[in-house]
C-alpha cells in the first residue's frame, strides 16, 4: 500500500473486525456504516485463523447447540410480543418485521444471526450467564461483515432486512455497552438509512411496522446527541399511511410532534448563541416562539382528543395496592397514588406526550422574554380535584413531572416482558433532570433507572449518566 509500509488506511476498529473501511468507501460522513461498526472495539474479536464460514458453529463452553433457540424464545417473549384480543380469545403477536427476519434465506444468512446475537446477550445480560454473553459477542462480530457488505451494494442497501439488522444490532449495544455512545450513533446511522430508503419504501405492512418500531429510537438519537431530524418532514408522516390513513393510531400522532422537537431544540441553540441585541437576532427569536407556541398547541389538541376518547382509561392505585404487587423501591416512592391504564398503549401515549411537553417548556423558558407558559397553556391549579390525570392545557413543570412518574410502576409491572421498560428509556430521564437534585423524586427515580439497566437489561437508560452531553433544555 501507498504510504507507510505494512500498514493499512482503515480505522482500527474495521482493521480488527477484518472488514473494509465504511468511512473510506462511503467518504467522511457519508456512510452510516461508519457509526454501526463503532464501539466493535468493546467486545473480543475473534483470532485471526477463524474462518468467518465457521464462526456460527462456534459454541463457548457452557452453551449447548440449543441454547440459541432458549436465546431466541426469550428474546421474543420479553420484547417483541403484544397481547391482542380477538373474539375473546387471548392472542400473541410477533412483530411482521421480525418473523420476516426469522425467516430462512440462504441468502440472507445474517438475518438470523443478528436476531441470535441480540436474543443472547440479552438473555446473558438479565441472567448474567458469562457463556451466553460470549456468545452473543461472537455473533455480533460476525453481522457487522455482513451488514458492511449490505450497506456497500447498491441492492441490499434498500432491503428490509438489511434494516432489520441494525435495529437488532443496536438492541444488542443498548443491552451491552455502558457506552452511550455506540447505539446512539448506530441509531443516527440507521437513521441515515431509513432516510436513504425514502418513505416510500415504508407502506407495506413489514416496512411499515418497523418504521413504526425504530422511528421512536431514531428520533430519540437525534434528541440526546442535539441533531436535527430529518423525520420532521411532512412527508415522513403522511407517506408511509398513504395506501392506508385509517391504519394511523393516536401514538402515531404524538410520535409526529415528537419528531419535531429535536429540530426545535437546534434552533434555540442557534438563538443563544447569537446576539439577543441585534435585529436579526431579536426576529429570529420572535419566530421561533411562534413556532414552539405552535407545537404547543399540536399537542394541546392532541391530549384534546385522548381525552374525548380514552378519559375512563385510566385509574388510581393506592400504595397497600402496589405492595401486593411487589412493586419495586415502594419504601422510596414519594407519591401517594399511582397510574394506571386499562391498555397498555396508553401509558406510552401519555408518557411521551408528558416528556414532550416538559421539554417545550424548557425551551419556551430558554427563548421567551415572558415568564409566563405559553397562551396555549395554562398552569393547574393546586388542587385538581379528584382529577386522575392533568387536565388538558394544564400542568406546572413540577406537575407534569409528578405525572411521569406516577406512570411508572403500571409500565414496569404490566407491559408485555420488558417493553414497558424500554418505553420509560426517555421518560424517566425527563422526570430526573426535571425534579430538584437530592429531593425525594430524585432518589428514587434514580434507583428505578438502576433498575431499569440491571433487572430489566437496559444499559441505555443511563445515557445521562454516560459521557454524552446533555440535553441543554431538558
Amino acid at each position: 500500500m501507498v504510504g507507510i509500509a505494512g500498514r493499512s488506511r482503515a480505522c482500527t476498529t474495521c482493521r480488527r473486525a477484518k472488514v473494509r473501511c465504511g468511512k473510506r468507501a462511503w467518504g467522511a460522513g457519508l456512510s452510516p456504516y461508519s457509526v454501526f461498526i463503532n464501539g466493535l472495539s468493546l467486545v473480543e474479536i475473534l483470532p485471526d485463523n477463524e474462518a468467518a464460514e465457521d464462526q456460527s458453529m462456534i459454541i463457548p463452553a457452557g452453551v449447548s447447540p440449543d441454547s440459541d433457540e432458549l436465546f431466541m424464545t426469550h428474546l421474543m417473549k420479553s420484547l417483541f410480543t403484544t397481547p391482542q384480543t380477538d373474539n375473546n380469545c387471548n392472542i400473541v403477536a410477533i412483530s411482521p418485521w421480525v418473523l420476516a427476519s426469522l425467516q430462512p434465506d440462504h441468502q440472507k444468512r445474517s438475518a438470523v444471526l443478528a436476531v441470535r446475537a441480540a436474543a443472547a446477550a440479552y438473555y446473558g445480560k438479565l441472567y448474567r450467564h458469562h457463556c451466553a454473553l460470549t456468545r452473543g459477542a461472537t455473533l455480533y462480530t460476525m453481522v457487522l461483515g455482513h451488514v458492511q457488505r449490505d450497506i456497500n451494494d447498491p441492492v441490499h442497501v434498500v432491503d428490509t432486512i438489511t434494516l432489520a439488522n441494525t435495529v437488532f444490532l443496536a438492541l444488542y449495544e443498548m443491552v451491552t455497552f455502558t457506552d452511550t455512545t455506540a447505539w446512539l450513533t448506530h441509531f443516527l446511522g440507521i437513521g441515515q438509512l431509513i432516510k436513504f430508503r425514502g418513505p416510500h419504501r415504508h407502506q407495506t405492512r413489514v416496512e411499515k411496522e418497523l418504521f413504526l418500531t425504530v422511528r421512536y429510537f431514531v428520533v430519540l438519537a437525534h434528541l440526546i446527541q442535539n441533531k436535527r431530524c430529518f423525520l420532521e418532514d411532512r412527508a415522513w408522516k403522511l407517506v408511509p399511511w398513504a395506501s392506508d390513513p385509517s391504519s394511523k393510531m393516536t401514538i402515531d400522532y404524538i410520535l409526529d410532534i415528537f419528531c419535531d422537537v429535536p429540530g426545535i431544540l437546534d434552533d434555540v441553540r442557534w438563538s443563544q448563541t447569537n446576539s439577543h441585541s441585534t435585529q436579526d437576532g431579536q426576529r429570529g427569536r420572535a419566530k421561533l416562539c411562534i413556532r414552539i407556541n405552535a407545537l404547543f398547541k399540536r399537542l394541546l389538541q392532541w391530549r384534546t382528543n385522548w381525552e374525548a376518547r380514552f378519559s375512563d382509561s385510566c385509574f388510581s392505585v393506592a400504595l397497600s395496592a402496589l405492595r401486593d404487587l411487589k412493586a419495586v423501591h415502594l419504601d422510596t416512592y414519594p407519591f401517594l397514588d399511582a397510574v394506571f391504564f386499562t391498555k397498555t398503549i396508553h401509558v406510552a401515549e401519555m408518557c411521551l406526550y408528558n416528556s414532550v411537553l416538559v421539554i417545550l417548556h424548557r425551551a419556551w423558558n430558554a427563548v421567551s422574554s415572558s415568564t409566563n407558559v405559553p397562551p396555549s397553556f395554562g398552569t393547574a391549579a393546586s388542587d385538581l380535584n379528584s382529577a386522575i390525570l392533568l387536565p388538558p392545557g394544564k400542568g406546572s413543570l413540577k406537575e407534569i413531572t409528578r405525572e411521569i412518574c406516577r406512570m411508572v410502576y403500571y409500565q414496569l409491572l404490566f407491559c408485555p416482558g420488558h417493553i414497558g421498560a424500554i418505553q420509560l428509556i426517555l421518560p424517566v430521564q425527563v422526570a430526573y433532570q426535571n425534579v430538584v437534585p437530592d429531593s425525594e423524586e430524585a432518589h428514587w427515580l434514580s434507583k428505578i433507572i438502576s433498575h431499569i439497566a440491571q433487572s430489566h437489561g437496559f444499559e441505555a437508560v443511563r445515557y445521562f449518566q454516560s459521557s454524552v452531553e446533555p440535553i441543554v433544555f431538558m
